[in-house]
């Protein structure tokens, strides 16, 4: 599928059409992505700074940022102040990230609106995860598949986490698209074991709605419920809290829901060793959302890893 950059498109362009964002979210990889974020929330950053904020070498960052910037119109800044590097985003990289993972706002204009795009997406993940793992490929996602391997340590999460979450766009959309994502699954195994997880990501991701709602209308009575949750499942760190007062708009039933998922999450994430970082990162792909709730429950959860090894807790 050719990737032609749409006409008018500048490096000054502050407003960006569906056309605009399909052309970015085509060009870069999930890696691009997350270092235009780093950038854009820590605008002036150094390279050594923006390396260590990715966990990558200086030098895979001078690739990785060659790479970004040989994209038309050019996404990142780049200036000196003596010897250190300092990147900036343009203002159309600005507008780029802004969209995709600030604005929580539907929009018929909106780059993820387009099922040719997820599908497109989805087979350009899969593709790559196959180049980066090799010829083993098949046995290492069965092993992500079955938890048999935690995807926090492999070099090519990026490609898979992609993957899943055009996935389980495609899934919101129309449940039938997953055949054809399917069709690229060479093993009947791997397809099934493929829809299992789309479809419990989906139910998850439904039950956990509320969630994301009740965070935007009231965030504290938000935080009381996750504190909640942590403080009847956790006992030994945490102290009961006051019981919350249920509403027509948030029922006693969906927090049961809620809070199966949310120790189900905290407790995949403890068992694989993730840091805070890392889950937030993952939640956010998975749920395809930057509500403030999964940032709380990040939190949360770093500080029972630091209580469970005696050590204080990060600030988040």
């Amino acid at each position: 599928m050719k990737n032609k950059m749409p006409d008018n498109l500048t490096e000054d362009t502050t407003v960006l059409n569906r056309d605009a964002l399909l052309y970015f979210d085509r060009a870069l990889t999930e890696k691009h992505k997350r270092i235009l974020k780093v950038i854009y929330e820590t605008p002036g950053i150094s390279h050594g700074e923006l390396a260590n904020a990715r966990k990558i070498s200086a030098t895979n960052l001078c690739n990785f940022v060659a790479k970004i910037n040989s994209i038309s119109p050019k996404l990142i800044i780049k200036t000196h102040t003596g010897r250190f590097k300092l990147y900036t985003l343009s203002p159309v990289g600005k507008a780029y990230i802004k969209e995709t993972f600030f604005n929580t706002v539907p929009s018929t204009s909106n780059a993820y609106q387009d099922d040719e795009f997820y599908i497109a997406q989805a087979i350009q993940a899969l593709s790559q995860f196959k180049a980066e793992v090799g010829n083993n490929w098949e046995q290492e996602m069965y092993d992500i598949f079955t938890s048999k391997n935690p995807l926090s340590s492999n070099a090519f999460s990026d490609s898979y986490s992609s993957f899943i979450a055009s996935a389980c766009e495609l899934y919101k959309k129309e449940k039938d698209y997953l055949s054809i994502i399917c069709d690229e699954l060479d093993s009947s195994i791997l397809k099934n074991l493929f829809r299992e997880l789309i479809v419990s990501q989906f139910r998850d991701y439904t039950n956990l709605k509320p969630l994301f709602q009740l965070y935007d209308e009231n965030a504290d009575m938000a935080q009381d419920i996750i504190d909640k949750i942590f403080s009847e499942n956790y006992k030994n760190y945490y102290e009961q809290t006051a019981d919350v007062k249920f509403t027509d708009s948030f029922s006693q039933s969906q927090y049961y829901s809620i809070y199966h998922i949310v120790t189900t999450m905290v407790s995949e994430a403890s068992a694989q060793m993730l840091t805070k970082q890392q889950v937030r990162e993952n939640w956010y792909t998975i749920y395809k959302t930057t509500n403030g709730s999964l940032s709380y429950i990040a939190e949360k959860y770093s500080s029972l890893q630091k209580m469970r090894r005696g050590t204080q807790p990060e600030s988040i």
